[in-house]
């Protein structure tokens, strides 16, 4: 029995990682604006963008929808990159913490790694069916 549900949870192993990730940020971002009490036009756009991808990729456990992953993993895909794009830009302009600049590269790969292998279960469950 748990080795059943195990490896039905492993199957969705990209889903949970940007769940984390997600997760993670939305509340360091809501932690920060209810300390500071303030938010700005960038908050809410990046809660308005944020909020619905963590809903689609929670809703991917249920639905298991191609068409939903071939989405997600577009549009994660894309913001991986763009955290390796600013990665790259902080190990060029930063002296003091290179360390963390090229951990935050690390993890951008990792990410576009997972993003575009999303779609790959799916391609694998449609050719057992």
């Amino acid at each position: 029995m748990k080795t059943k549900a195990l490896k039905t949870l492993l199957k969705y192993w990209q889903e949970i990682i940007f769940i984390v990730s997600i997760g993670l940020l939305l509340f360091e971002v809501t932690k920060f604006n209810l300390i500071k009490n303030s938010i700005d036009g960038w908050d809410i756009a990046l809660l308005s963008f944020i909020l619905p991808l963590f809903v689609c990729l929670i809703g991917q456990f249920y639905w298991n929808n191609k068409a939903l992953s071939i989405i997600l993993s577009v549009i994660l895909s894309i913001g991986s990159f763009v955290l390796i794009l600013m990665a790259i830009y902080f190990i060029g302009t930063t002296n003091s913490k290179l360390l963390q600049a090229i951990s935050m590269l690390i993890f951008g790969v990792f990410l576009l790694f997972t993003g575009l292998t999303m779609t790959r279960k799916n391609r694998s469950i449609e050719t057992h069916v």
